[in-house]
């Protein structure tokens, strides 16, 4: 690795390394859709749903939207379902604890949100990973807090991104159904978002190299689109060009190589803004549960 970086001239991996929301370079619809997302959540509407493949930017979207959020106009949650959920007890339990509620009780949180409501404060809750919701059942205690929140007259938005089976879920189920205000999926990047995204990162990471059109074509379709995957690939192409010495890497793929299936996606655990001290990023599972179980 050190002497990739040395030969790059570069302090840190150009496509692996973290970047905070703003260091993002986004292909300009997504940014379109962010800020959608970022300004509808901040009004009445309920439900937003997100979803896409694994590395499609799900969690990408959440970050920076925990980011983008003002604090100064709502609280947010930040979770991701550690494990798959058929039954209520992984929500409620989080909410409270964020909200100050020990007891988990519902009527304390009515209290709460009460409170929310005379602050002209937002309460803002993000799921990631929300396809492990798996049954209408394990979804009521989402049903319940949008109920409880149209009773105390206080702004209660969920987001809820996940893979495809998402949309199926909140399709069949009645309550989420009629309380959706957008559904927002994420496609696959176009080469052309591919080179501008690849070149706008290495640019402001100083890299002595552009991505060609023909070599970006290469990449996004060994990528099936995949951010990141994309991501994985061009440093993958950096690494290589390091070991030989070549400051003019080159890609070769069949054409007809269909793209990779997608992985099973990892639990993360956004870790929460130093700064903004009303926002939490957790796990939403059961007291008690753990990984390992």
């Amino acid at each position: 690795m050190t002497d990739y970086l040395k030969f790059w001239q570069i302090e840190e991996p150009v496509y692996l390394s973290p970047r905070q929301p703003g260091e993002l370079y986004l292909p300009d619809r997504l940014n379109k859709t962010f800020s959608e997302i970022k300004n509808l959540c901040l009004t009445s509407i309920p439900l937003i749903t997100v979803v896409g493949a694994s590395g499609s930017g799900k969690t990408t979207l959440l970050k920076w939207l925990y980011d983008a959020i003002p604090v100064k106009q709502a609280d947010v949650i930040l979770g991701t379902v550690a494990l798959p959920e058929q039954s209520p007890g992984w929500l409620i339990p989080q909410v409270g604890k964020f909200l100050g509620v020990h007891t988990h009780s519902l009527t304390e949180i009515v209290k709460r949100l009460f409170d929310l409501r005379e602050e002209k404060r937002k309460l803002v809750i993000m799921i990631d990973s929300a396809h492990l919701i798996q049954t209408t059942e394990a979804c009521s205690e989402i049903i319940s807090l949008l109920s409880i929140a149209d009773l105390a007259g206080s702004h209660l938005t969920f987001i809820l991104a996940g893979r495809s089976s998402l949309d199926s879920l909140v399709e069949s189920t009645p309550e989420l159904k009629t309380r959706v205000g957008l559904q927002v999926s994420l496609e696959p990047w176009t080469e052309d978002e591919a080179l501008t995204y690849l070149n706008a990162r290495g640019k402001a990471a100083n890299l002595n190299f552009e991505f060609t059109q023909a070599l970006v074509a290469e990449i996004t379709l060994k990528a099936g689109g995949i951010p990141a995957v994309i991501n994985q690939e061009a440093e993958k192409i950096l690494m290589q060009a390091a070991q030989s010495q070549e400051k003019k890497p080159s890609l070769v793929i069949s054409s007809k190589k269909a793209p990779p299936k997608a992985t099973p996606e990892k639990n993360i655990d956004p870790q929460p803004s130093t700064s903004k001290t009303v926002k939490l990023s957790s796990l939403f599972q059961r007291p008690g549960q753990s990984d390992k179980e």
